[in-house]
C-alpha cells in the first residue's frame, strides 16, 4: 500500500537485494510480531530459518528458503564448480576496491576486495560517553562479529559508533567483499 505495509502488516522493503545483503546479519527488526523467515548465513554458507518481527530488519531476510537460495546462490556453489552466476574467473577488468582495500583471491579464484586492514575502529569498545542523552546507536562486537545497538550519551564517544545498522555493517561487517567485473568502487 502507500506507507509501504502488506495486507498483513508487515513492512515491505522497498530496495532491491544485491549480493552484498547476503552478507549482512541476521536482523529480527523492531516489532513484536511473528513471522517466518530466512536469512544467508555467510558462515555457513546456507539460508536458514528464522522470526522476523514484522517490521525494520535489513535486506537478508527472505519469505522462504528457496528465495533465499536463489538471491544468494553464487555464494553457496560447491568448491571447483563453475559459479552460477559468472562474475569470477572471467573478469574482463579486476575491480576498484575502496580506500583501505587491497585486491585478493578466495577460495573460488574469485578477485575479491579485502577491507581487514581498515577495521581498527570495529575493534574498539562502545562507548557510552559522559553526556546524558540516550541516543540509539550501533557499534561492532568483534567477539560475534556483529552490530549491536547501544546508548549513546551524545557526547565523547569513539569511531565504533554509527548511526544505523547499515552504517556499522557497511564499515565492519563485510570484511571481504565480493565484486563484479566492473571499474566502479564497491562500497559496504
Amino acid at each position: 500500500d502507500s506507507e509501504g505495509r502488506s495486507a498483513d502488516g508487515r513492512e515491505v522493503s522497498k530496495s532491491l537485494i544485491t549480493p552484498q545483503d547476503c552478507f549482512l546479519p541476521k536482523s529480527i527488526g523492531r516489532c513484536r510480531g511473528f513471522f517466518p523467515s530466512y536469512y544467508y548465513n555467510s558462515v555457513s554458507k546456507k539460508c536458514e530459518y528464522f522470526i522476523w518481527s514484522g517490521c525494520g530488519g535489513n535486506n537478508n531476510r527472505f519469505d522462504s528458503r528457496e528465495t533465499c537460495e536463489k538471491q544468494c546462490r553464487v555464494l553457496t556453489v560447491k568448491r571447483g564448480s563453475e559459479p552460477i552466476v559468472k562474475r569470477c574467473n572471467r573478469q574482463a577488468v579486476p575491480p576498484v576496491c575502496n580506500k583501505g582495500c587491497r585486491l585478493a583471491k578466495d577460495s573460488y579464484n574469485c578477485t575479491i576486495c579485502d577491507c581487514s586492514s581498515r577495521k581498527t575502529v570495529c575493534n574498539l569498545p562502545a562507548v557510552r560517553g559522559h553526556c546524558r542523552a540516550l541516543l540509539p546507536r550501533w557499534r561492532y562486537d568483534p567477539t560475534t562479529g556483529k552490530c549491536t545497538e547501544f546508548k549513546f550519551g551524545g557526547c565523547n564517544g569513539n569511531g565504533n559508533n554509527f548511526r544505523t545498522q547499515q552504517q556499522c555493517m557497511k564499515t565492519c561487517g563485510v570484511r571481504y567483499a565480493y565484486v563484479v567485473a566492473t571499474r566502479r568502487p564497491i562500497t559496504f
